[in-house]
């Protein structure tokens, strides 16, 4: 008799045994999707071994074998299962989350488009990892590109990571003219054909893939491989959803079981990168004369200097800035002021009674927006009509606070009426900005490959840096640095903490002095990169349900946490932010040294736990 291990897309362990019915033995192998019965339920699963004997009683059979070829090769099989053991999931999730939505509802396929995979998976040549590190995103793609042509001359295929869906097209067609014309596989959860283009992978027809986060999953077929992220520091490549993987330590686990090569690039590395390359002294490529050559010259201006007080109290665009922006202007250049918030006002409040404009479901200040009239939530959908008396005392009087790129836009438009302006605000925004003498805008300037301006002005970072978040500092430095690569003569930041290191960096053109002083910070407290947090998040409709799960599971994790020590407690309290969509949120964050040691014991103790109407996740780092 012949036993199948089967996992499933679902919040537990696995694998589960189900008896392989004789006339399914020939197809019945690891990596091929299987249907079976689960409890009430029918479900796609997926073989990931087989076994001649089990321990199940009363052992359910397989109901069909979906593929006459395995679709998941060893190899990926293999690194799902290493990435759900790093973020503390199951294995079947990461394989759903790895494959394309048809394919995991059970799509048959046509043989011809699965190759047989145990022809594939041999050794591949030149591992290691790159951190290459340059503000100039033409330098950093041809480096890329000189790697893919390596690459693929030497008869393997490579996987290119994005961050952003719209950089999508733009490097498929860079890559399609840099290979004869060959189109790579875009794969991107949204595309329609997703499922098409990774087949075409999966075949061996096309050997490039251009994808966003997910694509790190990518079924290369032809060893060596090679595996870029571009913008390896961009918070998108972090999944919210649980599997709660992050993509650059999915691409280091892939990187180690297939032998591929890595290469990570970006104006500003993560904290995590740059400790991995030895503080900069291993796989580390930086040109620092190159990179000084095309730096803007940098100027702070202190908001918290007499100077500043008495001539731009109350204003969100101080008369220093102006001054630049105005001989910027006449000098025939181009101005780019950067405000981190949409809208026009980011906080609305009657000043009779306090009563503060919130979203409902997510206990949240509602931004409100002019040109619509509406205040609008910025975590969900809820948006109303402001109210012309409060809510909570019925005076006529509502205050609105806080600046946002509309209410810039109206303060600029008044100091300067005769140069042109525009609002970045979304994919439109590079048609409407076009000939544009000041532009405004958040951070999404910052991934546009032709941005340049001859003047970048910083109108506030402080609320950023003043957030209770241990990696706020490395936050802000990499949007300063991405501003940086958008400005070709000057950048003027307004801040109230001039020396802080997360500004100090600027004017000596040095961003090693950055990483130095914020990784001995980090190593005296001991957090990340020199540990490991994992937060368990609780969430629920119920808040003192909520509330009073968090206490149990708490008592039960300190408890566990004594035995092995693969981590101790950190912390425990609301969660961030307490209340999203009409959920209650409570958080416990542990620490511990090793990923994959606190994602053992964190599931051996939550095995113990239940608690109804009570979800629980992990998310690691």
């Amino acid at each position: 008799m012949r036993f199948a291990k089967v996992v499933l897309g679902l919040p537990v362990d696995g694998p589960f045994d189900y008896l392989v019915p004789e006339g399914m033995l020939p197809l019945a192998l690891p990596g091929s999707r299987v249907k079976v019965s689960f409890g009430r339920l029918k479900k796609c699963g997926y073989i990931v071994g087989l076994s001649s004997a089990s321990k199940v009683r009363n052992i359910k059979p397989l109901l069909e074998v979906i593929d006459e070829r395995p679709l998941l090769t060893p190899e990926l099989l293999e690194f799902t299962r290493l990435v759900a053991r790093h973020c503390c999931s199951s294995w079947g999730e990461v394989i759903e989350t790895a494959l394309p939505p048809p394919l995991r509802l059970g799509k048959k396929l046509d043989p011809r488009e699965i190759p047989d995979s145990r022809e594939l998976n041999k050794a591949t040549a030149h591992p290691g990892v790159t951190l290459f590190h340059s503000f100039q995103r033409r330098r950093r793609w041809e480096f890329y590109l000189n790697a893919l042509k390596e690459t693929v001359s030497a008869g393997g295929s490579a996987v290119v990571l994005l961050p952003d869906i719209p950089s999508l097209e733009s490097a498929g067609q860079r890559l399609k003219s840099v290979f004869g014309g060959e189109k790579p596989a875009l794969l991107n959860r949204s595309r329609p054909d997703e499922a098409s283009e990774w087949l075409r992978l999966r075949s061996g027809k096309a050997v490039v893939a251009v994808g966003t986060r997910s694509a790190v999953f990518a079924p290369l077929q032809s060893p060596p491989f090679l595996i870029i992220v571009e913008d390896e520091n961009d918070p998108v490549y972090k999944q919210d959803q649980a599997p709660h993987y992050h993509a650059v330590d999915a691409a280091r686990i892939r990187a180690r079981c297939s032998g591929a090569r890595l290469i990570l690039g970006s104006q500003a590395p993560s904290l995590e990168s740059i400790h991995a390359a030895g503080d900069g002294k291993k796989g580390y490529l930086y040109d620092r004369r190159a990179e000084e050559a095309v730096f803007p010259q940098v100027k702070l201006i202190d908001t918290t200097s007499t100077f500043y007080r008495i001539n731009s109290a109350k204003r969100a665009v101080s008369r220093l800035m102006e001054d630049a922006v105005g001989a910027c202007l006449e000098s025939g250049g181009r101005v780019l002021l950067y405000i981190g918030r949409h809208g026009f006002s980011t906080f609305a409040f009657c000043p009779s009674c306090g009563h503060e404009m919130k979203c409902g479901r997510c206990d949240t200040h509602l931004v409100y927006y002019y040109k619509e009239n509406l205040l609008r939530c910025p975590r969900c959908v809820f948006k109303a009509a402001p109210p012309r008396l409060c809510p909570a005392c019925g005076k006529d009087y509502i205050r609105y606070a806080g600046s946002g790129t509309e209410k810039i836009e109206s303060e600029i438009a008044r100091i300067f009426p005769q140069a042109k302006l525009c609002r970045w605000d979304d994919a439109d925004s590079r048609r409407l900005c076009a000939g544009s003498r000041i532009v405004i805008a958040t951070s999404a300037i910052t991934r546009q490959e032709d941005a340049g301006f001859d003047l970048v002005g910083v109108l506030s970072a402080d609320g950023a840096l003043n957030r209770l978040d241990f990696r706020s500092a490395e936050k802000v430095f990499s949007l300063l640095a991405g501003l940086c690569s958008v400005a070709r003569k000057n950048m003027i930041i307004q801040t109230a903490f001039p020396g802080h290191h997360c500004f100090s960096w600027l004017t000596r053109k040095d961003p090693m002095l950055f990483y130095k002083e914020e990784l001995r910070q980090r190593k005296q407290l001991s957090f990340p990169p020199f540990s490991r947090f994992a937060e368990v998040k609780l969430r629920g409709p119920d808040e003192e349900k909520v509330v009073k799960a968090q206490e149990i599971l708490a008592s039960l994790l300190a408890e566990k946490s004594g035995k092995k020590k693969a981590y101790e407690m950190f912390s425990s309290g609301p969660g961030r932010p307490p209340k999203l969509r009409g959920n209650f949120y409570r958080q416990i964050i542990v620490r511990g040294k090793s990923a994959e040691r606190m994602s053992d014991a964190l599931k051996k103790s939550l095995k113990d736990f239940r608690r109804s109407g009570i979800i629980v996740t992990v998310d690691m780092d």
